[in-house]
């Protein structure tokens, strides 16, 4: 494909840092799987020594597969070319994975450097697992609270969960807390907001209640 201006200096710039800002669908992937392939079939660079990280395995593997099918190409060009076989052998050993697994690869392989006590057989939390979890907590709280007589707790029951069943209520305390832990520092964010709702303030009065 053809590459524009700004394509084409963040394939070909070298020895400095660079942040690529583009929209959905404007081809960031193909422009760093070009990048790559210039670097391992044109300039020599080892796979090996890439680090290639991205948000999800579905997108580690569009990569992977998007560079096995360009080495290929210029395999076909140039069948004689050692370094270029060398490279698509070795693809699937490849430092192209999820930010996670690629944590969890360096954890794992330098553990003994680690000054915490990190088990090497450790696994990384799936979404199901970290569900799981969370709504252990959140019904073991839930369950001290029932049992506290609080009147508090129980005006608040009445107002967001009124039926027989605190499920619905249990839901929407774990989005929240999912959406919180998309905003940095969301402890510090809670607690300011935690204050600006505490001593006389009329609630109906104040941005929450307007939301």
């Amino acid at each position: 494909m053809g590459f524009n201006d700004a394509q084409k200096e963040a394939i070909t710039a070298r020895n400095k840092s660079l942040v690529v800002s583009a929209s959905a669908g404007s081809g960031k992937t193909t422009v760093l799987v070009e990048r790559i392939i210039r670097l391992v079939c044109d300039e020599g660079v080892e796979l090996e020594r890439l680090v290639v990280v991205t948000f999800t395995n579905a997108a580690a593997a569009g990569i992977k597969a998007r560079l096995r099918n360009a080495l290929k190409e210029r395999l076909a060009k140039d069948p004689e070319n050692r370094h270029i076989r060398k490279q698509l052998l070795n693809l699937n050993s490849a430092n192209i994975s999820t930010v996670h697994s690629f944590c969890g690869k360096m954890i794992k392989k330098y553990n003994y450097l680690l000054s915490e006590n990190i088990p090497v057989n450790f696994k990384l939390l799936n979404e199901t697992d970290e569900y799981l979890l969370l709504k252990d907590c959140l019904d073991e709280i839930l369950d001290e609270y029932y049992e506290s007589d609080n009147e508090a707790f129980e005006n608040f029951m009445e107002s967001y969960s009124p039926g027989r069943s605190d499920a619905d209520l249990s839901a929407m305390i774990l989005n929240i807390y999912k959406d919180f832990c998309c905003v940095p520092f969301y402890s510090e964010r809670i607690r300011e907001m935690k204050e600006s709702l505490s001593g006389e303030t009329d609630f109906f009065k104040t941005p929450f209640a307007a939301f």
